[in-house]
């Protein structure tokens, strides 16, 4: 005999195997198993299960659902695993004992029917439909090579969990049929790209070149752009997810900004009227933008903690924060009468419509040029003419004009004299005509005006005035005291002078006239003074005279003003010498 054939044989007769020793066929039969498995049902109305010892530790376990259920799963205890937990009748090889449980669950009331698109070959995919219990059912799309899955639909207005996932569930309130759509591969790869510490991405090809492209921001940080390389371009370059259909293959980057630190919120004057948006661009910048609704229109922009943006009366307009902030955008109805503007050469305008018929108008002077004023038609009236930005309320349709006039070749200075006595400034009108204004300090009153080069103001004696010149100019303001004294001092012989008028020179008239026009409009005190006069008696007249000749003349150029007069004189004689004067006090009439 060959031991190591008898071996063999003995071997194969343990295992099971039928074997010809000797040209005699000898069937074997397997060892039987040394562990068990214990079968169980949940719950026991569900179904029956069996379990048969197929010997060395390998058992057949089967679930047989009863009506109105169906097997779900397989669960062993301890590390035992079978062959297919999700198929009713399975195997599981042995480590240790076991119980299996067979899980059946009632079935749905609605069903899930599953369908495919395309739906003929090569249909792009598989689909399947699994009926977990209380009408929840897992739905399973499986894609084809060159094909992928692209979203889930379903009919009688049932919604799976997630429709572009191609493994999910439905929880379907009626008998609905689910769709899978598959879509062949683009020819061209769309790749995405971006800076890996500030955000993610993601590319999903719908086919026919079109893809998907997401940006995913990282905490601190918000997606601000997409940029493609070639002549291919997203469908919206600021949104985070958008589409992009490929010619070539590409690359499309995203970029994320850091988020500013410093707040911009933005607000609506009233909800009602238009809305608003903001992006945080990074480093505290901020775009802020105002959308008007129909019979609205944005007006201006304003903000809190003295933030100001790039263009207030701009509906999209940006705002750097140095702090946290609301901008509020005010909406005005539209207006009525329409204001229109218009220029003569030498400027542009503009304006603003607020709304309610209120209106702004701005004119910008070009070089060379200045703004003069304002002047509308059908008897509109801008708030001031003079002000290059004002505003105008329209009772009717109006053209604002503006005016512009060339700049004066030759300038004016000012000036005050003494300076202590009031302010001066100067206005250029154009065409070498300059406004000029005094403004006298408190203890002092406007003179009058003279300018040098020969130049003379329109009203010499009135402290606003105009004068044209031909020539560069200096105009000075003279302010004087609000009492004036002249003195006169003569050595004769104070009897040899006449009464009234016949005791002033053309000179003292003169003086005396200067200050009577440069004063116009007030009352008068005249006092006479005698400082030294030799005969008591005689400079008592005299001063009497001087003070009644000085009044009487006031009162000839100003019949309409009340002047009184007084006079003094020395109680003692001081010396022969002849010194006599005459004091004006000016005071207003008001």
């Amino acid at each position: 005999m060959n031991l190591k054939k008898s071996a063999i044989s003995l071997g194969a007769i343990l295992l099971g195997l039928s074997v010809v020793i000797s040209g005699v066929t000898v069937q074997a039969f397997a060892a039987a198993s040394q562990y068990t498995v214990n079968v169980v049902r949940t719950p026991a109305a569900g179904g029956s299960v069996a379990a048969t010892d197929a010997n060395d530790d390998q058992w057949t376990i089967a679930a047989t659902a009863n009506s109105g259920y169906h097997f779900t799963r397989w669960a062993c205890t301890g590390s035992q695993t079978p062959l297919s937990a999700t198929t009713a009748s399975t195997t599981i090889a042995l480590s240790a004992n076991t119980t299996c449980t067979a899980t059946f669950t009632a079935d749905s009331a609605f069903t899930v029917t599953v369908a495919r698109i395309p739906s003929t070959s090569p249909y792009g995919g598989t689909v399947t439909a699994v009926d977990n219990g209380s009408n929840s059912w897992s739905i399973t799309a499986t894609a084809l090579t060159s094909y992928h899955f692209t979203s889930w639909t379903c009919s009688d207005g049932q919604t799976p969990v997630s429709p572009l996932s191609a493994a999910t569930t439905v929880t379907a309130t009626a008998h609905t049929t689910c769709t899978a759509t598959f879509t062949a591969d683009s020819v061209y790869d769309v790749n995405v790209a971006a800076t890996a510490t500030k955000g993610t991405v993601a590319a999903v090809d719908n086919g026919s070149n079109s893809w998907t492209i997401t940006a995913t921001p990282k905490t601190g940080y918000h997606f601000t752009n997409w940029a493609c390389t070639g002549a291919n371009a997203p469908t919206s370059v600021v949104s985070a997810a958008t589409q992009v259909t490929a010619a070539a293959a590409i690359t499309c980057t995203a970029t994320f900004t850091a988020n500013s630190l410093k707040t911009v919120t933005v607000a609506a004057s009233s909800s009602t009227r238009g809305t608003v948006a903001r992006v945080d661009n990074g480093s505290n910048l901020w775009s802020i933008t105002a959308t008007p609704k129909t019979g609205y229109k944005f007006t201006r922009w304003a903000c809190t903690a003295s933030q100001t943006p790039t263009s207030a009366s701009s509906a999209t307009t940006t705002v750097t924060a140095t702090a946290a902030t609301t901008c509020t955008a005010t909406f005005s109805a539209d207006s009525t009468n329409v204001v229109t503007v218009a220029a003569s050469a030498g400027g542009t305008v503009s304006k603003i419509e607020n709304g309610g018929d209120l209106w702004e108008i701005f004119a910008t002077a070009n070089t060379g040029y200045k703004f003069t004023s304002w002047s509308c038609s059908a008897s509109q009236t801008p708030t001031s003419i003079v002000s290059a930005a004002t505003k105008v309320t329209a009772t009717a349709a109006t053209t604002c004009t503006a005016t512009f006039t060339a700049n004066s070749v030759y300038t004016v200075t000012v000036a005050g004299s003494p300076t202590a006595g009031g302010s001066v400034s100067a206005i250029d009108d154009g065409a070498d005509t300059w406004s000029i204004s005094a403004t006298a300090n408190s203890g002092y009153r406007f003179s009058r005006w003279t300018c040098n080069s020969g130049e003379t103001p329109d009203a010499v004696y009135a402290s606003a005035t105009t004068v044209a010149v031909t020539g560069d100019s200096t105009c000075t303001a003279t302010f004087t005291t609000a009492s004036v004294v002249f003195t006169l001092t003569d050595s004769t012989d104070i009897s040899g002078f006449t009464t009234g008028r016949s005791l002033l020179s053309s000179a003292f008239e003169a003086e005396i006239l200067d200050f009577v026009e440069s004063s116009s409009g007030d009352k008068y005190i005249c006092t006479g003074n005698v400082t030294s006069e030799g005969t008591l008696k005689a400079a008592k007249a005299l001063a009497k005279k001087r003070a009644d000749a000085v009044c009487d003349y006031i009162s000839s150029l100003e019949p309409s003003v009340v002047v009184q007069s007084t006079f003094s004189v020395p109680n003692n004689r001081v010396n022969t010498s002849v010194s006599r004067s005459v004091e004006i006090d000016a005071y207003s009439s008001n």
